[in-house]
């Protein structure tokens, strides 16, 4: 595995977070004046999966911008492993539209961080769902 660009794996990483952070701070009973955000599914163990995925990130970006890139390897294929999980079971709940968004944004993030082509395949294998 190789690191294709540093910089955009952190930029994803970020923009990644970012959408998620969004749906986990999203409180439907304090009615705010803004609509849901898409990335919004009411339910514990989907918050709980958004946690796990922020932390993720986050250690990811950390690795990447204090350490060597050799040492980001293992939690890039955590990472994968971890995004194919929270797509497999959340996909068909975003949406056509925002689950292409977001199966694209990971498969980016993923080919960043210098994953094979099989493990960015079988990220876009949820996407094959929604023909």
């Amino acid at each position: 595995m190789v690191i294709r660009d540093k910089k955009q794996v952190i930029q994803y990483s970020n923009i990644i977070i970012v959408a998620l952070q969004e749906a986990l701070d999203y409180d439907p009973a304090r009615h705010h004046n803004q609509p849901r955000p898409a990335l919004y599914i009411d339910g514990a163990k989907y918050k709980d999966d958004i946690w796990e995925l922020i932390g993720e990130l986050r250690r990811l970006n950390e690795l990447l911008e204090r350490k060597s890139l050799r040492t980001a390897r293992a939690p890039a294929i955590k990472l994968a492993k971890h995004f194919d999980t929270f797509l497999g079971t959340y996909s068909k709940g975003m949406g056509w539209g925002l689950s292409g968004l977001t199966i694209c944004t990971v498969s980016a993030l993923l080919y960043q961080l210098g994953l094979g082509h099989d493990v960015v395949g079988d990220i876009f294998r949820h996407f094959k769902g929604f023909r």
